[in-house]
């Protein structure tokens, strides 16, 4: 264990009641509660909200920032909503008694997966065409390779376990995560192959969500334990934040970590996860923080029962040659259908080599590779999602990012 552990209860200290609030509050729709929340490629913002007022569940989209909402509800049975997603072709998943599908930024929406789920529902998009989705008590977790249209069930679970969250990690594996009914203890799954399969990972918990840092090691948010971090490397499971329950992980390039926690708590680490300290100022408490999404500006917006937004922009690209110009990254082509190439330039003879980081619009790390000046690196992205991604460069001399616009044409089943 290392001496970097924080302990929850005691040494959990908070600068953000010295400064300026992180956060602000975003008016959203009077008598709705928020369950999900995304944001497609063009920077709508959607919100999944219960259905706890009679005509005001549904699906509620924002054009400008959160400044006004409109709702949505053609083709839902019955518009108590508990999860979002939004695929590679901006084709939005929302799940209450079924799940749904929108092809035109929510305004009508169809039947696509009949099944009788209750209380809590998953989805997740990735590589532009897959959609996963699970639900408590049901079937594990079921697999659509072209966008929704067809399905079927690819994991299996004992009725008292269920998925709690799904994330698609670097170098096209994935996992997810689950908890039981009456014990807790649940497990770590992985698949290798674009979700069609999948087997257990080493390590039994009462997991709630999963992510990845900056050096490709594996996040898990434990219920009541804190946080894991698992060293694919080394293969050995850390102790990183011991106590209290998150409910969702944010990683962004800078090494900035953001977990969403219960009673209006946000934990940041600006040390790539070493430790934590607590940056919740502007939410109030007794709030049960759930789910991360970028606007289009880059700000960070996170949701309870109510949605707060940072003030400041974390999500930025900065120009990919520095001021004394001894440092270039070039991507061509840019924007890439297939694939793009990085070639990267020093004259600095003592850090010639660096790290390559390729981040998705959401902040999750999609592949970690080393890169040598003077050689090309070419990234495959055939199996990527559609959209805006982030790549960064750096050694201990210096770092940049740039963005990257991917039009994936050929999607995958």
């Amino acid at each position: 264990m290392k001496n970097t552990i924080l302990i929850f209860a005691l040494t959990l200290f908070s600068f953000a009641s010295y400064c300026q609030d992180f956060w602000e509050h975003v008016n959203t729709p009077d008598s709705t509660y928020i369950n999900d929340i995304v944001v497609d490629s063009s920077g709508k913002i959607y919100l999944a909200v219960s259905e706890i007022w009679i005509g005001k569940g549904g699906v509620y989209r924002s054009e400008n920032n959160g400044e006004s909402w409109v709702q949505f509800r053609n083709g839902l049975s019955y518009a108590h909503m508990l999860a979002l997603a939004v695929d590679g072709e901006d084709n939005l998943f929302i799940g209450g008694a079924s799940i749904y599908k929108s092809v035109d930024h929510a305004e009508t929406w169809r039947t696509v997966l009949t099944a009788n789920f209750q209380n809590s529902i998953v989805i997740r998009c990735g590589y532009d065409s897959i959609v996963l989705v699970c639900s408590v008590y049901q079937f594990g977790i079921v697999r659509s390779g072209d966008h929704g249209e067809t399905w079927e069930n690819v994991l299996s679970l004992n009725m008292n376990e269920c998925i709690n969250d799904i994330c698609f990690g670097p170098n096209g594996a994935i996992y997810a995560c689950s908890s039981t009914q009456y014990s807790g203890i649940g497990n770590i799954y992985q698949s290798v192959d674009l979700g069609k399969t999948w087997q257990e990972f080493p390590r039994e918990g009462y997991y709630t969500t999963l992510g990845f840092d900056n050096q490709d090691r594996l996040i898990a948010g434990t219920y009541g334990e804190g946080i894991y971090r698992y060293d694919f490397t080394s293969s050995i499971w850390e102790h990183i934040l011991i106590g209290g329950t998150p409910n969702d992980i944010l990683v962004l390039p800078d090494d900035n970590i953001f977990l969403s926690w219960s009673y209006g708590r946000i934990l940041q680490s600006n040390d790539g996860g070493e430790n934590y300290f607590s940056n919740s100022s502007g939410i109030p408490e007794m709030n049960e923080m759930r789910n991360f999404a970028f606007d289009k500006q880059g700000r960070i917006l996170v949701h309870g029962a109510w949605l707060y937004r940072s003030f400041d922009t974390l999500l930025t690209v900065v120009p990919s040659i520095d001021p004394e110009k001894k440092n270039i990254l070039k991507c061509y082509p840019n924007p890439f259908s297939d694939y793009t190439n990085f070639h990267f330039i020093t004259n600095d003879d003592l850090f010639c080599e660096a790290d390559l980081y390729i981040y998705n619009s959401n902040g999750l790390l999609m592949l970690h590779n080393k890169i040598m000046c003077g050689r090309t690196f070419r990234w495959d992205a055939t199996n990527m999602s559609s959209g805006v991604y982030i790549v960064r460069i750096s050694n201990r001399n210096f770092s940049y990012t740039n963005k990257l616009i991917h039009h994936n044409y050929s999607p995958i089943n």
